[in-house]
C-alpha cells in the first residue's frame, strides 16, 4: 500500500510508504515497525518481515540518503485505518517499481530508491548507483 500524506504535512504531496518504523533508543526495529503499524495504521494482527535490512549511503558516495533506512514488509489481514493519508492505493509492488522509476517526481525520493535498487519491485541492487554516476556525470 503506497500513501500520499496529508497537505498540511507537505507543500507538494507525492506518494509514499505507508508508514515509518521510527525506532525508539534501544528499540529493536521489528519492535518499532509494529508499533509503528499499529499507531499510524490501526493494524494489531501482522506479520513483519525484512525486506532490506540497511539502505542507506556509505562514506564514499555523494547519496541523496544521509542515514540508514531499513525496510520491512508488513502483512496483515486488517483493513489499514489512514487519519492523516489524503488517499491510498493498494498497487503491485513490480508494477509499482515500474511506474516510480518512470514517474520518480510522483513518489518520495526513498520510494523512487527502493524501485530502482530492490527485486521486490522489479529493481537491481546496483541501478541506483548506476544512475547516480550518470547524474553525476553529465550534471
Amino acid at each position: 500500500m503506497i500513501i500520499r500524506d496529508s497537505l498540511s504535512a507537505l507543500e507538494s504531496p507525492t506518494w509514499g510508504h505507508s508508514f515509518a518504523g521510527s525506532p525508539r533508543a534501544a528499540e529493536p526495529i521489528p519492535s518499532a515497525v509494529r508499533r509503528c503499524a499499529e499507531k499510524q495504521l490501526g493494524i494489531l494482527n501482522m506479520i513483519v518481515e525484512p525486506l532490506l535490512p540497511l539502505l542507506g549511503n556509505d562514506s564514499s558516495s555523494d547519496s541523496v540518503l544521509a542515514e540508514v533506512h531499513p525496510s520491512y514488509i508488513v502483512t496483515s489481514d486488517e483493513i489499514p485505518q489512514l487519519a492523516d493519508a489524503v488517499e491510498a492505493r493498494w498497487e503491485n509492488p513490480l508494477a509499482l517499481g515500474k511506474i516510480a522509476r518512470e514517474y520518480p517526481h510522483e513518489f518520495s525520493p526513498l520510494l523512487v530508491i527502493h524501485a530502482m535498487r530492490l527485486p521486490f519491485f522489479g529493481g537491481t541492487p546496483h541501478a541506483f548507483a548506476e544512475s547516480f554516476l550518470e547524474d553525476r556525470a553529465t550534471g
